[in-house]
């Protein structure tokens, strides 16, 4: 039930009408840009921590129609109200990524580990393995997985690659947040940052 759930609630949100906008957060860059037909947004690569850049087609088919073995996960780290950090990814004030960031919000408060999120998000980070070594294989079809805080004091650190998530310390691995597969990709590819700093930015309601 869940899973029809998400899926409902992400095609919603992907046919919501956009707006352009100005500026993001001060610090690391923040929020989508439109290019062209295109939405392009910041990430993290998952096994430097460096920023990389998000390409998304805005009519490419959702979910994605590949098979499921062509799937990488992208992880999806959601920072409840409580967090200090100003420059994430995606901030939901102001609404910098309006196609996707009212869908995380919501499932975040429907799943709401120890309610952590009760009072929702502050906005979300995005952690995947762009091209090239180290790491292993890279697609274009990413696998959703969305991070969850269960611990308020995990909640303050800035996370940016797997170790963080899954290593010996990191916050799946020892409990303090849990990994929700959602089972549903979408297409994406890495860009360079002169793509992103070409863009309007977007920002909703």
């Amino acid at each position: 039930m869940l899973r029809v759930g998400v899926l409902c609630l992400v095609a919603a949100a992907l046919a919501a009408l956009l707006t352009t906008g100005t500026g993001h957060a001060a610090g690391l860059p923040s929020g989508e840009r439109q290019v062209g037909q295109a939405l392009v947004e910041p990430a993290f690569d998952d096994m430097t921590g460096g920023l990389i850049y998000l390409l998304t087609p805005i009519h490419a088919p959702f979910p994605a129609k590949a098979n499921d073995r062509s799937w990488e996960p992208i992880y999806v780290v959601v920072y409840p109200s409580s967090s200090t950090f100003g420059d994430l990814n995606c901030m939901m004030s102001p609404n910098n990524c309006p196609d996707h960031n009212g869908v995380v919000d919501q499932l975040a408060r429907q799943i709401n580990p120890n309610g952590l999120y009760s009072n929702g998000t502050k906005g979300h980070d995005h952690i995947l393995h762009a091209r090239g070594p180290p790491g292993g294989e890279f697609n274009v079809n990413w696998e959703i997985h969305l991070i969850l805080f269960t611990d308020a004091q995990a909640s303050q650190q800035r996370l940016r690659t797997l170790d963080d998530l899954f290593g010996p310390s990191g916050v799946v691995t020892t409990g303090k947040a849990i990994d929700v597969d959602l089972e549903l990709a979408f297409i994406c590819a890495v860009v360079p940052a002169r793509v992103y700093a070409r863009g309007t930015p977007v920002v909703g309601q």
